[in-house]
C-alpha cells in the first residue's frame, strides 16, 4: 500500500508526458510480472514479499490511476454517476465470482495433475486476458496532454499549496485518509478472520 502511494505521482509524470493508453499498459505489465513471479516462487513467497509488494504497488498504482483518468474522460457529469454504478455492478460481480471459479479451476485440475499444474492454468487464463486487454488498449483514443505542452507539467507545488490553503481540499483530503484507514483496518481484519476460520 505504502508503495501504492509513493508510484502514483510518477504515474501522473507518465500520464502528462505520454498518454493514459501507455500507463494502463504498464500497469497491466507489471500485473503481469507479478503473477509470473508469484508463481515460479510459491514456495518461498514469503522471503521475496517486499519485492512482491514493490510490484504489486508499481501495477496498482499505474493501472488504477489511468482508470480513473479514463472515467473522467469518456463521461460527463451528466451521466458520470451512471457509469460509475454500471461498473460498481460489474466489478462486483466479477470480484465475487472469479475467486470461486479459479478455487475450483485449481482444484479440479489439481486433483489429476498437481496442484501447480492448476495454479499455471488460472495463470495462463489470466495472462490471455490481459494480453488481450493490452490489444484493446491499443484501439481506445489517445488520451493524452501532448496536444498542449503547457499541460504536460504536473504543478505539484500548486498542489500542495491547495492541500493547504483551500478548505474543501483539506476536507476531501480528510475524507480520503478516513477511507484508507477504514478499507485499510478491514481488508487486514477480514483477511485474518478468513484464515481463522478456513
Amino acid at each position: 500500500y505504502g508503495f501504492v502511494g509513493i508510484m502514483r505521482p510518477i504515474a501522473v509524470i507518465f500520464i502528462r508526458k505520454k498518454s493514459s493508453n501507455f500507463v494502463t499498459r504498464l500497469g497491466i505489465i507489471g500485473f503481469i510480472v507479478l503473477y509470473t513471479t508469484l508463481l515460479f516462487t510459491m514456495s518461498y513467497s514469503d522471503k521475496v514479499m517486499p519485492v512482491l509488494g514493490i510490484i504489486s504497488g508499481f501495477a496498482n498504482a499505474f493501472y488504477w490511476l489511468s482508470y480513473s483518468t479514463y472515467v473522467t474522460a469518456y463521461t460527463d457529469d451528466t451521466r458520470r454517476d451512471s457509469a460509475l454504478a454500471f461498473l460498481g455492478f460489474i466489478n462486483g460481480i466479477i470480484t465475487l465470482t472469479m475467486p470461486a471459479l479459479s478455487g475450483f479451476l485449481i482444484e479440479y485440475i489439481g486433483n489429476y495433475f498437481g496442484t501447480f499444474v492448476g495454479y499455471t492454468v488460472v495463470f495462463g487464463i489470466s495472462f490471455s486476458i490481459a494480453v488481450f486487454t493490452i490489444i484493446l488498449s491499443l484501439r481506445l483514443p489517445r488520451h493524452a496532454y501532448a496536444e498542449d505542452q503547457s499541460n504536460r507539467n504536473t504543478y505539484y507545488k500548486k498542489v500542495l499549496h491547495s492541500v493547504i490553503s483551500d478548505r474543501s481540499v483539506r476536507a476531501s483530503m480528510a475524507s480520503e485518509l478516513i477511507r484508507g484507514v477504514r478499507e485499510g483496518t478491514f481488508n487486514f481484519l477480514l483477511n485474518i478472520l478468513l484464515f481463522t476460520i478456513i
